[in-house]
């Protein structure tokens, strides 16, 4: 290759680069927070009062998020900008990933696989959220890529090791992983027959194996134990799997029908859905290693689609091995065909995302909370957007007075409102402050507050978030006055 040529594919791959950052990154703050967002963000605050974090079994999520919010929040300050700017960095990585070995490499269909993600609606709407899935995925794409590229074994493990201390639904993975090494038959693979053999007789290789399992079991031990501070969490590490597996089975209040994926993935995300079809073509190819990956993705996608419990933010995990084995077999399929042709289907599967181009706008610019979207869900509404920024305009004539919440459900409340001292939380059938600045309770108290505060407060009915009847708010007359009604 030329020095031209070589300055060429710099340049692009720099602008695909800041591209792919500046899609994840620009505008976080515009989308109201999620009602797990603010959980997230409770969490953290409990961390500086407890100074670790302690590892609930009955919360399903891994401690390792919660940790990097803290240091985050270390350097930018709390704030949902913050937060979804780290999980955003992770989704963004996740692309990078593909596009850097599609130009290291030569292999061009990782980089029409980093374009099916890049411009993936659910890869944006949920990679610029504050959960953890976007995090999670990047792990399991860094596992993938390390195993695929035979990279050390202490690069497989940190994939590895970041899925077990994010979600127990790293399980799954492993479950997936075996049966697809059976399946596809993949002892059988000559590498990996070789290192088998070597694994048996060498026992410096045994040795380093050995070591970078204790580093990875270390690791875990470190984070689940709150950095030893906490050691009844290494025993609900293994517990933790009675609760999510009755929950799963169970789907408590998310249960949706086993076909739910392949139906999201057919209206808003055909690209994947492509990949997917590549994925089954793959598992009929002569190559053992694609048909490993293959049989992974699929069997993958399978276990998510028997288990009732469906969040659609889920849809990430699902995604990630479906792209990675389609990419590969649709490489294993165009090394048949001519160049000119190869090179024909490369960009009219770059080019497919842009089917979706209109979602993906709407989503994350135009309109994010479009409460009949399938993946807008639990989410907190305008109104808890507007009335926080209305009170935070007037933080510190405020951060002296009482704020009373006494609805049946605290949150999102006790995030959002962490910047103001004297927040009381009381029954829902308790009895108003008058001396309160704002009041909240539920909207079937309305009717029995409403008298007692007429003369003294503002009201007006206050949405909260899906499947969740909305809530009162009474702000104090003289309140109004400063931050204005919305």
């Amino acid at each position: 290759m030329s020095k031209k040529s070589y300055r060429y594919l710099i340049l692009a791959f720099v602008f695909c680069l800041v591209s792919v950052l500046a899609l994840r990154l620009f505008g976080l703050g515009e989308k109201p927070v999620h009602h797990d967002e603010t959980i997230n963000g409770w969490f953290v605050m409990q961390m500086w009062a407890r100074g670790f974090f302690k590892y609930d079994p009955a919360n399903y999520h891994g401690p390792l998020l919660f940790y990097l919010f803290q240091w985050d929040e270390i350097i930018f300050g709390s704030s949902i900008e913050a937060m979804r700017a780290l999980t955003s960095f992770f989704s963004a990585l996740t692309v990078i990933l593909f596009l850097a070995v599609g130009w290291l490499k030569g292999r061009s269909t990782f980089v029409a696989g980093a374009c099916v993600l890049a411009i993936s609606p659910a890869a944006e709407f949920f990679g610029r959220s504050a959960i953890h899935e976007s995090v999670f995925v990047f792990f399991m794409a860094l596992m993938l890529f390390s195993v695929f590229a035979e990279a050390t074994v202490l690069w497989m493990l940190a994939g590895f090791v970041g899925m077990t201390l994010l979600k127990e639904t790293w399980a799954l993975w492993l479950l997936s992983g075996a049966l697809a090494f059976l399946l596809s038959g993949a002892w059988k693979i000559p590498d990996v027959s070789k290192g088998i053999q070597r694994l048996r007789t060498d026992k410096g290789e045994q040795n380093k194996i050995f070591k970078s399992f204790g580093v990875g079991i270390f690791v875990v031990a470190l984070f689940y134990s709150g950095f030893f501070q906490n050691w009844e969490g290494l025993v609900d590490f293994f517990q933790a799997f009675l609760p999510w597996t009755k929950t799963g089975v169970g789907g408590a209040g998310h249960e949706k029908p086993w076909w739910t994926w392949v139906h999201w993935l057919s209206l808003y995300e055909i690209p994947t859905l492509t990949m997917a079809g590549l994925s089954v073509a793959g598992i009929f190819l002569a190559d053992r290693k694609i048909k490993f990956y293959c049989w992974l993705s699929l069997l993958h996608l399978l276990f998510y689609s028997v288990i009732p419990y469906k969040t659609p933010w889920c849809l990430l995990s699902v995604q990630l091995p479906l792209v990675f084995s389609g990419v590969l077999s649709l490489e294993n399929i165009l090394a048949k065909i001519s160049t000119s042709k190869k090179n024909l289907v490369l960009v009219a599967v770059s080019v497919l995302g842009l089917v979706h181009w209109s979602q993906f706008r709407a989503l994350t610019w135009d309109s994010p909370i479009q409460l009949d979207h399938p993946y807008v869900y639990v989410q907190t509404q305008y109104d808890i957007k507007f009335f926080i920024e209305h009170l935070e305009r007037a933080q510190n004539s405020l951060s002296l007075q009482k704020i009373q919440v006494a609805t049946t459900e605290t949150w999102p409340f006790p995030w959002l409102l962490r910047k103001f001292p004297k927040v009381v939380y009381g029954n829902s059938k308790s009895e108003p402050d008058k001396e309160a600045a704002v009041i909240l309770f539920d909207e079937d108290q309305a009717s029995r507050i409403r008298p007692l505060l007429s003369e003294t407060h503002w009201e007006r009915t206050l949405p909260v978030r899906q499947s969740r009847a909305p809530a009162v708010l009474f702000l104090r007359k003289d309140v109004v006055e400063q931050v204005g009604v919305f």
